[in-house]
């Protein structure tokens, strides 16, 4: 890599605000990597065209963030050199980058520089591949941490009380999604393990939970209905008649975990349904009101709280969550 010019590309990073030359020296960049992989460069050589490369990304996402700010300001969009825009897929398309990339490059610029600076420098230090994974990794937990700070802001707290009947739909995190357009991490910001089971539930000594989790998913929700002080009994099944993503098979289905605290009695015989219930999914994450109505059937007097509610099904329900 002795004709690279690594002062020169430091320079361009450092002070071009041209986005069709940053975009270009990106994919140059890229194309530095891929030819530092082929000819078994140095880890320290891949790792240096690595980092510009992140400052670059970073750079095209502070500016693709300062476009909304703009459109916010007077309504509309325009750049010298690009002409006047009605939206940000406009500029995407002009410097050729897709929207699904740019919001990984947006996600990027988010991480605060600090955090950002220390994760190359402690990369390096360690001899560790640098990539943009793990920038992106740092991205989501940022996500994550303003998440449960606009959670304890906007949403009122979790309500006082005990509740005996409990409904939760947790923003599980997924390592892997075989489309950037059905990333989990597209539709809300997801929560790790350890902090879901963090939660502090008001469940009362004799209470039922209703747990939602996807296949993948089963062992880590299993953990978190224990680490709610619940013990796990049995579980429902959504059919959702629309083949989903998967590795192993494409998942169609959804399961609702059921645990019981303490003593709490089962339904009556008589109002006892099949655990498969056949209802098309419409909308990322929204459960069928079907079973709203079946909890509410099984126990009538029951004290109703939904935990990560996205809207409330009746006023029999107390609700807690940031999209409400």
């Amino acid at each position: 890599m002795e004709l690279v010019k690594w002062d020169e590309i430091a320079n361009q990073i450092a002070t071009n605000t041209d986005v069709k030359q940053l975009s270009e020296l990106r994919n140059k960049l890229v194309a530095y990597k891929e030819l530092a992989k082929q000819t078994k460069q140095s880890l320290e050589t891949q790792n240096k065209i690595a980092e510009y490369r992140l400052r670059v990304d970073r750079k095209l996402g502070e500016w693709s963030l300062g476009l909304d700010r703009e459109q916010g300001k007077r309504g509309d969009l325009t750049s010298p050199g690009l002409g006047e825009v009605v939206s940000k897929k406009d500029y995407y398309k002009e410097i050729d980058i897709t929207e699904s990339v740019m919001n990984r490059k947006e996600a990027i610029a988010s991480v605060p520089e600090e955090d950002f600076e220390k994760h190359i420098a402690r990369t390096k230090a360690d001899k560790k591949e640098l990539t943009s994974v793990g920038v992106y990794r740092l991205a989501k937990k940022e996500e994550q941490r303003s998440y449960f700070d606009a959670l304890k802001k906007a949403a009122k707290p979790i309500p006082s009380g005990l509740y005996n009947v409990i409904l939760a739909d947790p923003p599980w995190r997924y390592e892997f999604s075989e489309t950037d357009s059905r990333a989990i991490e597209n539709q809300y910001p997801p929560m790790d393990l350890e902090t879901i089971k963090e939660i502090k539930v008001p469940a009362a000594e004799d209470s039922i939970l209703f747990l939602w989790a996807t296949a993948p998913k089963l062992e880590e929700a299993i953990s978190v209905l224990n680490a709610w002080g619940f013990k796990y009994r049995t579980c429902a099944v959504w059919d959702k008649e629309i083949i989903g993503m998967g590795y192993w098979f494409r998942g169609q289905h959804e399961l609702l975990l059921i645990g019981i605290k303490g003593k709490f009695r089962a339904p009556e015989a008589s109002a006892r349904v099949s655990s498969v219930y056949t209802e098309r999914r419409t909308k990322h994450s929204k459960k069928p009101e079907y079973y709203y109505d079946l909890i509410e059937n099984y126990f009538p007097d029951g004290k109703y709280l939904e935990l990560f509610a996205r809207q409330r099904h009746c006023d029999k329900w107390e609700i807690w969550g940031i999209e409400v």
